[in-house]
């Protein structure tokens, strides 16, 4: 029978990048966030266009309407509140901070179908 060489258990550090304007979304902001869209079932932006986005249809996110590193006092505010589902998530969170996704919409987000003009047939 071969013998096994034992490997020996090497502990490695996780490296984590502390922002320190970066939102604390922890087992509190969790809770917050679950009861509210327990109460909260659909996405506000898309009923204000005519459509009903549910969880059933997407998935829903809780957004503060005006963001945590701007009024950090409002972080568990119910009335900072809204649920948006993840498209209009993304679309507010890139009109807040192009940057922060990883660039602009139109080359790395969403595809927006060329002018009616400049199709080719």
């Amino acid at each position: 029978m071969k013998k096994v060489r034992q490997l020996k258990r090497v502990s490695v550090p996780t490296l984590k990048k502390k922002v320190e304007t970066a939102p604390v979304y922890d087992n509190r902001w969790r809770k917050v966030s679950r009861e509210y869209r327990d109460r909260h079932t659909y996405c506000v932006k898309c009923w204000e266009k005519g459509v009903l986005t549910t969880e059933a249809t997407s998935v829903l996110h809780v957004d503060h309407i005006i963001p945590v590193k701007d009024r950090p006092d409002l972080q568990y505010d119910e009335s900072n509140f809204m649920c948006l589902c993840i498209n209009c998530h993304t679309e507010k969170t890139l009109a807040e901070n192009p940057q922060c996704l990883g660039g602009q919409k139109e080359s790395r987000w969403f595809f927006d179908p060329p002018a009616s003009g400049s199709r080719k047939g």
